[in-house]
């Protein structure tokens, strides 16, 4: 029998190397894609709605696990650590992609090194707002307010660390205010507080603020988001009044293990943005006060590291030590 001599064996290596990942494409999914959610709640349900119609896409169902624990470092970590074959792939938010490795220590995952980016999403709309007693009706004479009465304002939102509390300190950095954050351990009670008067404003995502507005018992002053919700026009955003102003990451998206095989993240991203874009779920994301914001693998992975830079910088001015 004649062996492959010289260069011939060499040559037909790399040629089976170079169609390996083709063929990998083809194939996939070849059995069920475990989806891991790190969050719970009104958005889980939205996610689920998204893994049944990847199933119908993909062929393969598309099983979902709720991992929200620890921040949603749990599930996050158990995707870092995956085998980057498709088969464990992560829907996922910035504050747990980017936030907690400046809030807590020893984070067992790094979002740059550990993930392969694979769409955004949704974004969610955070929204100030304010007691009709306030005395002020638009975040522009809130400013001037700020400006003009030192520590007078007591601004409520649901945590240390938080989005919410974020754009608080980009805000008072930029408008050189002092309005004072009242940190709350839930929502709700920011909420309640705002309607009552305790405090005049507030940090929210637009859904917990939204019957309050209705009810015309609080009312919006600004987005914290870079663009204006269609939903609300005629709400301006926070960088309208402050040109400065980064907003701090308040995208979902979705991710593979680190070494995702390009074939398959075109094949996962074709398919997530295909079901995302559906009228279905988009009607899904305006009730429950998202904004669609899908985007290539290359705008995620660049969006991470603009993101990075921009909470390291808040959190250095604000002095925030992780615990």
């Amino acid at each position: 029998m004649k062996l492959f001599t010289g260069t011939k064996l060499p040559a037909l290596l790399f040629a089976l190397l170079a169609i390996a990942p083709a063929v990998q494409a083809q194939s996939y999914p070849a059995k069920p894609v475990r989806l891991i959610l790190t969050y719970s709640g009104g958005i889980d349900a939205i996610a689920r709605l998204i893994a049944v119609r990847m199933t119908e896409g993909l062929g393969q169902p598309v099983v979902v696990e709720g991992q929200a624990g620890a921040g949603g470092a749990i599930g996050a970590s158990m995707v870092a650590k995956a085998a980057p074959d498709g088969y464990t792939i992560l829907s996922s938010t910035g504050s747990t992609q980017i936030q907690r490795g400046f809030l807590i220590k020893n984070v067992p995952y790094d979002a740059v090194k550990d993930f392969t980016p694979i769409t955004l999403s949704w974004e969610t709309l955070i929204v100030v707002g304010a007691t009709n007693s306030a005395p002020f009706t638009t975040f522009r004479d809130m400013i001037a307010y700020a400006k003009a009465n030192p520590g007078k304002i007591s601004y409520g939102t649901s945590g240390l660390g938080t989005s919410h509390h974020l754009a608080l300190e980009q805000i008072n950095l930029l408008a050189g205010t002092n309005i004072v954050h009242i940190p709350y351990k839930g929502g709700d009670q920011v909420i309640t507080d705002v309607i009552a008067g305790r405090i005049q404003a507030s940090s929210s995502p637009l859904f917990s603020l939204e019957p309050s507005v209705s009810s015309g018992k609080a009312r919006y002053l600004a987005f914290v988001n870079t663009k204006r919700f269609e939903g609300a026009p005629g709400v301006p955003t926070v960088r309208e009044t402050l040109p400065g102003f980064e907003a701090p990451p308040l995208w979902s998206g979705f991710f593979g293990p680190a070494n995702l095989p390009p074939a398959i993240v075109k094949r996962l991203h074709a398919e997530i943005t295909r079901v995302v874009g559906t009228t279905e779920v988009k009607a899904r994301l305006f009730a429950g006060g998202l904004q669609l914001v899908n985007s290539s693998p290359e705008e995620l992975a660049q969006a991470i590291k603009r993101d990075i830079q921009t909470v390291a910088g808040i959190v250095k001015r604000a002095k925030i030590q992780p615990e």
